[in-house]
């Protein structure tokens, strides 16, 4: 029985290292090209939870964590949103109890949201490390760089939903200013202007992260048409 259940994991493990190994080289390259932000929530609702489980037999899927999560949290912030707007209408309505039900629904999904995307950057930070002053994870590919902005980008997005969600989560407020930190590890141009924005959104949010005598709004200005001249909206 023993060496039964050995030979499972080790065939287990080797299946989730193929699936890890698809994932980053394929699998996230092809959905790169996807317009369709339905198929991106889909795939990562359905994904996460399989790609996880192979940690249990040895594989190593950190890398692709914050992407999963974070394309499963695309989901929940769609219906967060669908809410919001079910309550504004609600609200121009005079409909009190229809505005209670919604904006109740809107924080429960906002809650999701957030719990998805702060896990997105809780496994980036345990694969690279906390963002500190004056130095900079190891960043030792174009994939690596990819998953490092997208998990700062969660840990932003995650403390907005926990807004919403009125602190459901308790996402610890540093985070901004670890984000801010870690997105200047970055080239800009090469990753579509969003380094930049991200910490210009950040400094709109709190001045005092800001740089002496930068202009936040000017910044993003700047960095959306980056994005905009390299095709990404």
């Amino acid at each position: 029985a023993t060496t039964f259940i050995s030979g499972c994991t080790v065939v287990y493990k080797g299946t989730g290292d193929v699936l890890v190994s698809y994932g980053k080289n394929e699998l996230v390259p092809h959905l790169m090209t996807y317009r369709d932000v339905g198929m991106a929530c889909a795939t990562g609702e359905s994904l996460t939870p399989l790609l996880m489980s192979f940690s249990q037999v040895g594989s190593k899927p950190d890398k692709l964590a914050p992407l999963v999560f974070v394309s499963a949290a695309t989901c929940s912030e769609s219906k967060a949103l669908d809410a919001e707007l079910r309550y504004m209408r609600a609200m121009k309505r005079g409909d009190v109890t229809e505005a209670q039900d919604a904006r109740s629904e809107q924080k429960a999904h906002a809650e999701q949201a957030a719990r998805r995307l702060y896990e997105a950057y809780r496994r980036t930070v345990s694969v690279y490390g906390e963002p500190a002053e004056g130095s900079c994870p190891r960043l030792r590919s174009d994939f690596d760089e990819l998953v490092w902005m997208v998990g700062l980008i969660a840990g932003v997005q995650s403390l907005l939903n926990d807004s919403t969600a009125e602190t459901a989560v308790a996402v610890p407020r540093d985070v901004a200013a670890k984000v801010e930190r870690g997105a200047s590890c970055l080239d800009n141009k090469k990753w579509w202007g969003v380094p930049q924005a991200t910490r210009a959104a950040l400094w709109n949010i709190l001045p005092m992260l800001a740089p002496q005598g930068a202009d936040a709004w000017q910044e993003l200005e700047n960095s959306t048409q980056i994005g905009f001249q390299s095709g990404i909206r």
